[in-house]
């Protein structure tokens, strides 16, 4: 009997398995689309703000004619996108650009060549196809206040927040103000909550942290609770899987007389310009593009190129890296730095490239007691035929989850540059002690990795907890610069981490309240919280114990790596005004028929995770075209 029952749950698993493939467009779809010679819009990269923006620009102008181009292959290319649990295992493959920063002066000394890996979705839904889900809008101040741009309040952008979204956590009073059913984006809360998380939520009272469950809700973000998560009926609701598919599929199915068209292994080289040679007016004509198609997503200088001209507007969402990279190729950016790539300026533009900030964390991990190891998330349980038939049957169990289910926000009243009313820390729980794959992923020096991890990832795994302590408004900001005049070559990246000692410092501040949290009673019967795990290289390293540092500025100098956040490279602003590269309806100053919408035309970060912005962003720039049409 038992038998017969094991081998029919295998069965079921792979009928599963199998009609997923055939229900899930293979992964070379949208790679050999026919293409017309010009579209009335060109937008360029189907990431969280792209597939946004040309999806409402196909659904608001059906008789126009649009098209996406994405770097990378479609998100169905691998099975793990869909599933929730699978994020960890999306960076260093064909779906990610895996980006490395230049060396860094004053962090990361446990990273290879003191280098940040940085993962950015390279495939339809960017990093939203391959980020952890959270979703956050941040505190209305960080709109009303740091931003401080004319049309982009929190009045302003709520709207489009909220259009965007379907809010499934609870029901919804009739005079709801923040939160908004029937969008196209589920936005949902964890299935189940693990007493691991139960226990994060009723320690935030030893930092005075009230339970906030709707912290995008009217009430601020302040407190602590369960993350919001962009999942639907435990899937992954990319943009390209929220906004993409169903636009193609109502444009396919519509009468008018408009196309829109996706082509994924489309590496765009340029925005090609023309300029009017009695005004001197720049104007954006259309992108040149390198097929990948039929080499697997790699492009060289042998790809095919083309070109496809854009009669009325080019929308550049490449992200925050891939944005000023093709502007700079463009000749549109500072005008020393193209000259130092032998690229003949169009444009001088001096803030293309700069202002580059991102969140930064840093993993503080405590040993667990053996109540905690049927509540922990690891490689064994998430792989077990039990686990899969719960969510290949029932849409539920441990393949439901991103991991980050727990998360806080808060104020130290120590940031002098923000007001009160911004948190300045941000706290996840994640309920696993890590592995060999984070480690790989972060690209951590084999010394630097703690012996369980290599004697037994398993174990390791089985045997913690961590808590992710983030600053979320750093002083410390980097730039995007030119490697060579070749689009194939990816730019530099130097965020300058930690070049500021406020960042240290707010960030070992926030170490120190995590320990607070682990002490709580809350956590008495789950984790050793008398025990951090700490790195036994402090003793002897240069820069530890030696010099003075303590301990805990030595792990963050260390072990400190990106919340893969960063933004403001194409910074948004009022014309004229020093370092803007888009004016409030993100039009490039200089040129015509060219706007950017993504995370690079923030002019600093959210108190939080930047996906649900980007969605908005993208949201914004369809509405500011659409609006152009209607004369409004």
């Amino acid at each position: 009997m038992t038998c017969r029952f094991w081998t029919s749950a295998v069965l079921v698993v792979l009928a599963a398995a199998a009609a997923y493939r055939v229900l899930v467009p293979p992964p070379a779809e949208f790679a050999h689309t026919p293409l017309l010679d010009e579209y009335d819009y060109v937008v360029v990269g189907g990431g969280s703000a792209g597939a946004v923006a040309a999806a409402r620009l196909a659904e608001g102008a059906p008789d126009a004619r649009v098209l996406l181009l994405e770097a990378g292959p479609s998100d169905s290319a691998m099975m793990e996108v869909a599933i929730p649990a699978g994020c960890s295992l999306l960076q260093r493959t064909k779906l990610d650009w895996q980006f490395t920063t230049q060396p860094q002066a004053a962090s990361h000394g446990s990273m290879h060549e003191r280098r940040s890996r940085w993962p950015r979705g390279k495939t339809l839904g960017g990093s939203s196809s391959i980020n952890y889900m959270v979703y956050v809008r941040g505190a209305q101040d960080d709109y009303d206040k740091l931003w401080g741009v004319s049309g982009w309040s929190f009045a302003d952008v709520l709207p489009f927040f909220r259009k965007s979204e379907n809010y499934v956590a609870r029901p919804l009073a009739a005079n709801e103000t923040h939160r908004a059913t029937g969008g196209p984006l589920t936005v949902s809360k964890p299935q189940t909550s693990s007493p691991l998380v139960d226990a994060f939520i009723a320690s935030g009272k030893a930092l005075g942290l009230a339970r906030n469950e709707d912290y995008n809700g009217a009430g601020g973000m302040m407190g602590i609770a369960h993350c919001d998560l962009t999942i639907k009926d435990g899937v992954r609701a990319s943009s390209a899987a929220a906004f993409l598919r169903p636009a193609l599929a109502r444009a396919a199915a519509a009468s008018a007389s408009g196309v829109f068209h996706v082509r994924t292994f489309a590496h765009v080289t340029r925005v090609v310009t023309e300029t009017d040679a009695a005004s001197g007016k720049v104007r954006a004509v259309g992108v040149e593009f390198a097929d990948t198609a039929d080499s697997d997503g790699v492009a060289s200088e042998d790809s095919p190129r083309r070109v496809v001209r854009a009669t009325t507007e080019v929308v550049l969402s490449a992200g925050a890296v891939g944005s000023p990279h093709v502007l700079m190729l463009s000749g549109i950016g500072p005008e020393d730095v193209l000259a130092a790539a032998g690229i003949e300026t169009v444009v001088d533009l001096p803030g293309v490239g700069r202002n580059l900030r991102d969140h930064l964390m840093v993993p503080v991990r405590f040993p667990t007691k053996d109540k905690a190891s049927g509540h922990l998330i690891t490689k064994k349980r998430a792989e077990s035929l039990t686990t899969l038939l719960k969510y290949l049957v029932f849409s539920g169990g441990l393949l439901t989850t991103n991991g980050l289910e727990g998360t806080a926000f808060y104020s130290t009243g120590t940031s002098d540059h923000l007001p009160a009313s911004v948190p300045d820390v941000q706290i996840h729980m994640i309920a696993t002690g890590g592995s060999d794959v984070e480690a790989a992923n972060i690209g951590t020096k084999p010394e630097f990795v703690a012996q369980g991890v290599i004697d037994d990832p398993d174990r390791w795994q089985a045997g913690g907890i961590n808590f992710l302590p983030i600053i979320l408004h750093p002083k410390s900001r980097g730039a995007i610069t030119l490697n060579s005049s070749s689009p194939f070559d990816p730019p530099l990246i130097q965020p300058n981490y930690l070049a500021e000692q406020a960042d240290v410092d707010l960030l070992v501040a926030a170490v120190h309240d995590t320990l607070k949290l682990a002490a709580d009673e809350a956590y008495a019967e789950w984790i050793d919280a008398s025990s951090p795990t700490t790195s036994p290289l402090y003793e002897s390293a240069p820069d530890g114990a030696a010099a003075g540092v303590s301990y805990w500025e030595w792990h963050v100098r260390n072990f400190a790596v990106t919340v893969y956040h960063p933004v403001g490279t194409a910074k948004m602003g009022e014309p004229g005004a020093a370092g803007t590269v888009v004016d409030p309806q993100l039009r490039v100053v200089g040129v015509d028929g060219l706007r950017v919408a993504d995370a690079s035309i923030m002019p600093t970060l959210i108190s939080g995770n930047t996906n649900a912005p980007c969605i908005m962003i993208g949201e914004r720039v369809a509405d500011f075209i659409l609006s152009s049409l209607q004369g409004r």
